[in-house]
């Protein structure tokens, strides 16, 4: 819905449940959603979901290009645990690769650790020490977290806070689109939503944006004053602290790096801080095709 209300000029949303035969029964082992563009290339929303047991990625899409028709298709998703499609795609009957965009998704599998304290611990020290001085030097820092629609209370102090962020780093972030993207999905998609403020000092010190769905949780984004004595690495740690008490076998979902194009010095570091907190690598990719049918 978040989807279709952004994008309902350029796209018209298709929904597809994928069934096999199993002991004579059509079984549903699959479902996708599909932007089917009025102009241009349709977009697959995320991946194909496929049941575990039933997991020929290259048979669903080849069903699925049969269903949509000949036309240019994006697949792929930034923060897609999924390995990259490049080669399953290309061997398919009427697929031409027209442009592959390599990506690494940067997420803490919590599976690799037995327990918090001892993910804690195995944080690198610079990073963890930063959210315990921040306890110790900041006497009424706290967090104020909210859940589903009442993370709107939350949007004012995102805004204010990513806009700076966005000065300080030349982003050329708008105000309006920020509030257009909280506000749309908060709105449509609350059960999702997650935010939680550091405040303390008599200020909002960082801002945390993100959701929880299935198994995994997504660090959407975050921002923080300068100077704020490590009150924005106490605000994550406590974060991901929630991710692992929620789901200690799955994952916390910080971003990707497109390395053609980043540069750390620009991003401020962003690639030491994801490794201060562990992160594995999980190679995906975003690929753009022609379908001749």
């Amino acid at each position: 819905m978040a989807w279709t209300l952004k994008h309902r000029l350029k796209y018209r949303l298709r929904l597809f449940e994928l069934y096999g035969q199993v002991d004579g029964a059509a079984v549903k082992i699959g479902q996708c959603a599909v932007g089917v563009s009025r102009r241009g290339a349709s977009q697959f929303l995320d991946r194909i979901q496929l049941l575990p047991e039933f997991g020929d990625w290259p048979e669903a899409m080849a069903a699925l290009l049969a269903e949509l028709g000949p036309g240019e298709f994006t697949y792929g998703w930034e923060l897609n645990l999924e390995p990259p499609r490049h080669e399953a795609l290309s061997a398919l009957p009427g697929v031409t690769i027209k442009e592959t965009t390599p990506l690494v998704v940067n997420a803490i599998d919590f599976s690799r650790w037995d327990s918090w304290e001892s993910y804690f611990y195995g944080m690198r020290k610079g990073a963890r020490q930063s959210a315990q001085f921040a306890r110790r030097d900041i006497p009424d820092l706290r967090f104020k977290t909210w859940t589903g629609r009442s993370s709107m209370r939350a949007i004012p102090a995102l805004l204010r806070l990513r806009w700076g962020l966005s000065r300080r780093k030349g982003l050329g972030l708008r105000v309006v689109d920020l509030l257009a993207s909280y506000m749309g999905w908060m709105a449509v998609s609350p059960h999702y939503t997650v935010t939680r403020l550091a405040v303390g000092a008599g200020a909002t010190l960082a801002a945390y944006y993100g959701a929880d769905f299935g198994a995994n949780t997504y660090y959407l984004e975050g921002a923080s004053e300068p100077g704020n004595q490590g009150a924005s690495w106490a605000l994550l740690v406590s974060m991901i602290q929630r991710a692992y008490v929620r789901n200690p076998k799955g994952t916390f979902i910080m971003g990707y790096v497109n390395y053609a194009t980043h540069d750390e010095e620009v991003s401020g570091g962003l690639l030491r801080a994801r490794t201060a907190c562990r992160v594995s690598d999980y190679p995906t990719s975003v690929i753009r095709f022609h379908y001749s049918g």
